[in-house]
């Protein structure tokens, strides 16, 4: 509910757009967890949540705050090859372009430096000139695809899974569970944040990134217990490694 509104107060349509696939995610896991006597009860509150959501989407609109709402009919358009706003068809070309500028260098690409020019050769003269405003094509996956080819693409696949792949490798303990749905969060967000903007590789969402996954892996854990050091007969001072080695 807060992630909502944070998104409808930002205007940002990719986040809200995020909501749902991030909703399935926590029922999905709560559903897993939940026994089965009180699954029932799990799907209730995911219901009073998606209609509370929805109220809270209308008031939202009704004050004028639609630049985010505007995120789903634009969805809606693309699918459906309808009239877009500039903004999208920016992207749409910048898709359209990167995705010739791969076909002709699939191996190594044309540098991380060079994706925006890359591009220019296969779009419309009249957006070329916008086209080099940018320093990224506004896709993740297609950003890595053009600067570095299929390593690229490898590269950021294992990237975008890389939260996932160390929560699995960590101890079966008490907040396991825990630690892969907040795995599993950070990734699907990431993923569908970056089919309209690039996070992996600007520098800023980068470092959260890393930061996030570290503090899920460091601080998402049952603590180890302390074992008290051993005393003396007198009970007065510990008993060091060498005094309990020749006790």
């Amino acid at each position: 509910m807060f992630g909502i509104l944070v998104a409808l107060l930002s205007g940002t349509r990719g986040a809200l757009i995020a909501a749902p696939v991030l909703g399935f995610v926590s029922l999905a896991f709560a559903l897993a967890r939940a026994p089965a006597r009180h699954r029932g009860v799990t799907l209730l509150v995911a219901g009073v949540v998606a209609v509370l959501s929805a109220i809270l989407l209308f008031i939202a609109a009704k004050a004028g705050l639609t630049r985010a709402l505007d995120g789903f009919s634009v969805t809606q358009d693309v699918i459906a090859g309808g009239a877009v706003d500039k903004s999208t068809e920016e992207r749409l070309t910048m898709l359209r372009g990167g995705y010739q500028a791969f076909l002709r260098a699939p191996l190594f690409g044309y540098g991380w430096l060079d994706m925006v020019p890359a591009i220019l050769p296969y779009v419309p003269e009249s957006e070329v000139e916008r086209m080099m405003t940018f320093r990224q094509l506004h896709n993740g996956l297609l950003s890595f695809a053009v600067g570095a080819g299929i390593p690229g693409i490898i590269s950021f696949l294992i990237l975008s899974v890389a939260p996932v792949i160390a929560v699995l490798r960590t101890a079966r303990d008490a907040l396991f569970v825990s630690r892969l749905y907040l795995a599993v969060t950070l990734c699907v967000a990431y993923a569908v944040f970056q089919l309209t903007i690039i996070m992996i590789g600007f520098e800023f969402h980068t470092v959260q990134y890393a930061f996030m996954t570290m503090v899920i892996l460091g601080f998402v854990r049952v603590p180890a217990v302390a074992t008290a050091p051993a005393q003396s007969a007198r009970g007065k001072a510990p008993v060091g490694p060498e005094t309990a080695s020749t006790a």
